[in-house]
């Protein structure tokens, strides 16, 4: 980030996000960066082919819903159409190598791989080899639920992060408030232990609950009535009668006065913590970017224990500022015009800043 100032920032936020994911996915990573349309490189094998698969698929993920294969690898179009085309043609292939490349690292490892392929190989052979194959996974739905859980993983944290980030450049007496916490860590990243570090960090997370609660990365959640219940609304009571499908708009929640006070539109992570310095618990469904119940994210805590490191690591030792543009030179003229381009959003896989390529950061060193 200090040597790459500019728009540069959220491109390294996801290439964070995305290294996360290949690493807790199935022990993968490498440099991603804006730069992966621009790849004309073809890995041909084992985890490398899917890592650069999977890499175009969540950079061009509309066009890969879109386009058939087949499509994507006429002569005419673009060159990263045509190399995602090759490389999903060749998908089950990679996903069979890398299936079978985990099965051996798992049977010939002593200790314990922990990554998700691992985890869902090691459960299904397990419930195959008892004879219980109720519970077991095939081969295409270990990859399908790795995709899913990478792609929608590696997506939000992201935007998420990007958000956070860029409300931070915006309101910088944040960064002190926060970093007034970071100076209780150990001042060596590399002696970090979750269980010491994690619990510490309650306004870096104080920070992600505040932004989730402007930016929830899905802006609804879809319910449906089996049966006749009763909703109490003030002095009102609704009856719903199945057959219903329930659309719940999470922002009206996280924006409603009622519930989160007159200052409800002041972006103030502070109302996270209370006076005794612990994270408040809001009302029950009161809070849901994680959705709720049955059908919470399970990926929830990763996202959390991501976006606390990445975000610690970034501000214990440095601050970030809007970067002078378009002819705008006044530091609260740029925090304004940087705020009205984080609230100018656009809801794609998830909610996301319309204009990314407009968050002009210049980080320096404290």
């Amino acid at each position: 980030m200090l040597k790459n100032p500019g728009n540069k920032t959220l491109d390294g936020l996801r290439s964070i996000a995305i290294n996360v994911i290949g690493q807790a996915g199935f022990n993968q990573s490498g440099v991603w960066a804006p730069t992966m349309r621009n790849r004309t490189g073809k890995a041909t094998t084992g985890k490398a082919a899917f890592w650069e698969t999977f890499s175009l698929t969540t950079e061009m993920l509309l066009e890969g819903a879109l386009l058939p294969t087949k499509v994507m690898r006429l002569p005419f179009m673009p060159p990263t159409l045509r190399l995602m085309g090759y490389h999903m043609e060749r998908a089950p292939i990679y996903m069979k190598e890398v299936l079978d490349e985990e099965r051996k690292a798992v049977e010939n490892s002593t200790g314990r791989r922990n990554n998700f392929l691992s985890f869902l190989l090691k459960l299904s052979d397990e419930e195959k080899n008892s004879g219980d194959n109720g519970f077991s996974l095939a081969d295409d739905e270990i990859s399908g639920n790795l995709f899913v859980f990478s792609t929608a993983g590696f997506e939000t944290t992201s935007n998420t992060m990007g958000y956070a980030v860029a409300h931070l450049a915006v309101y910088p007496e944040l960064q002190d408030w926060i970093r007034e916490e970071l100076r209780t860590l150990d001042p060596d990243p590399s002696k970090w232990k979750y269980e010491e570090v994690f619990p510490k960090c309650r306004r870096t997370l104080a920070l992600m609950f505040e932004t989730l609660r402007f930016f929830p990365p899905v802006l609804h959640s879809n319910r449906s009535v089996f049966k006749p219940q009763q909703i109490v609304d003030g002095n009102r009571t609704r009856l719903l009668t199945p057959p219903m499908d329930i659309l719940i708009c999470q922002l009206s929640m996280h924006l409603d006065p009622t519930i989160w006070g007159a200052d409800v539109n002041e972006f103030r992570p502070s109302r996270w913590i209370d006076e005794s310095g612990q994270l408040i618990t809001p009302p029950k469904g009161a809070y849901i970017p994680w959705s709720s119940g049955p059908r919470i994210c399970p990926g929830i805590k990763m996202s959390q224990v991501e976006f606390v490191a990445t975000l610690t690591t970034l501000f214990r030792s440095a601050r970030c500022d809007p970067l002078p543009t378009a002819g705008i030179e006044e530091p609260e003229a740029l925090r304004q015009r940087l705020l009205r381009v984080t609230l100018d959003s656009v809801s794609k896989l998830s909610l996301q800043i319309r204009h990314a390529n407009e968050v002009h950061l210049r980080w320096t060193a404290v």
